[in-house]
């Protein structure tokens, strides 16, 4: 017996979703680069108030923030990482621990 799968909706109802514009991806890399450099001069008491900045971002933005750790291999980015990942969610923190593992084994 095969199973059916759990798909709650079908392509025709994503007929109403835009495409992000240039314009839409140029503010999401802006805001990346912008984050990034914050958290390259972050300092033992800035880094809460920049966490918490960080929880309200983008996800997508999020993502373009630990693509560019991970590229950067910068070791000093784990400390801030780790204190990051204690109070993120589930999803992000699993990005986080993989870009720590990946500072890490290069």
């Amino acid at each position: 017996m095969a199973r059916r799968s759990k798909v709650r909706f079908e392509i025709s109802d994503l007929k109403g979703v835009k495409l992000p514009t240039d314009e839409d991806i140029k503010h999401i890399l802006r805001a990346a680069d912008e984050i990034y450099n914050k958290i390259l001069k972050v300092n033992e008491t800035s880094i809460n108030e920049l966490i918490e900045q960080l929880k309200q971002t983008n996800r997508q933005v999020i993502k373009i923030i630990l693509n560019m750790m991970s590229e950067s291999k910068n070791i000093g980015f784990i400390s801030f990482l780790t204190e990051w990942e204690k109070v993120e969610v589930k999803k992000v923190r699993v990005l986080i621990r993989k870009i720590i593992y990946k500072i890490k084994s290069e």
